[in-house]
Parts: structure tokens; sequence; C-alpha cells
């Protein structure tokens, strides 16, 4: 099995079956632990730092991050996920998950490093990965 930690950027799943047949195209599981872990270390932060109301860029950045790595991965609901990040209120998580899809789209250094995060956790990055409409 090819492991997206030992080849981070490896897209499986642009990969045909058919050519590659000795790939495991399996979706790979990731433990929320191990989510906190890459975030973590793509960002230089704790995850003290992350859980606490420290409202530091590169800490909210992180994140933003974490936030949509569980949405993503695990499908997780908004109020599962304010809890794991210090208790907070479901409207706070959408928010940092519509900064996320802002910043995506906006800022490139945030966007390589959201794009790294995700590759590391067995997910190709896409814009639309995260469905919250936007009601502003």
């Amino acid at each position: 099995m090819i492991n997206p930690y030992v080849f981070p950027g490896l897209k499986i799943s642009l990969l045909e079956k058919e050519k590659f047949p000795f790939l495991n195209f399996e979706n790979i599981e990731v433990t929320r632990e191990e989510i906190f872990d890459v975030v973590c270390r793509e960002c230089s932060v704790t995850k003290e730092q992350i859980i606490s109301e420290s409202r530091k860029r590169t800490i909210v950045d992180a994140r933003k991050m974490v936030c949509a790595a569980i949405k993503i991965k695990h499908r997780t609901t908004l109020t599962e996920i304010g809890e794991l990040l210090g208790n907070r209120d479901h409207t706070s998580i959408r928010h940092l998950l519509l900064k996320f899809k802002d910043h995506c789209s906006n800022d490139d250094d945030f966007r390589r490093r959201a794009k790294s995060v995700l590759n590391k956790l067995g997910s190709d990055f896409q814009a639309n990965y995260i469905n919250i409409v936007d009601n502003r």
C-alpha cells in the first residue's frame, strides 16, 4: 500500500486502477489525533495552542486547517468539531470553515500549507470540499 505519509502529494485518485493494479485505492482512515499532529507540525503550533482562545494569526490559521481536515476526513458535525476545539459554538466552527475557503482562494501561502496538510492526510485538495453556503 502506498501511504500519503511516505509520498506526500501523490494523488492516487488521478491514477487509473487498470494501469496500476498493485496500488491500494482504499480511502485511508486518519484519526483526529493524527490530524492534530499533522497540522501542528505544518504550522509549528501545539495542540494546546489550537484549542486555546488565542487569536494570533498563526494559531487561528492552524485552527482553520484542523476544522477543515476533520470536516473533510470524518464528516463530523459542526457541534462535534466545536467540542474538540475547546467547546466552541457551532457558529464559530462554521465561521472558521468559511474563512478557510476564503483564505484558500485568496492567500497563496495559506493554500500551499492547506494543500500540504490535506495531501499528508490522504486527501486531494479541492476548493469545493466543504459544502457550507455563505449566506452572510
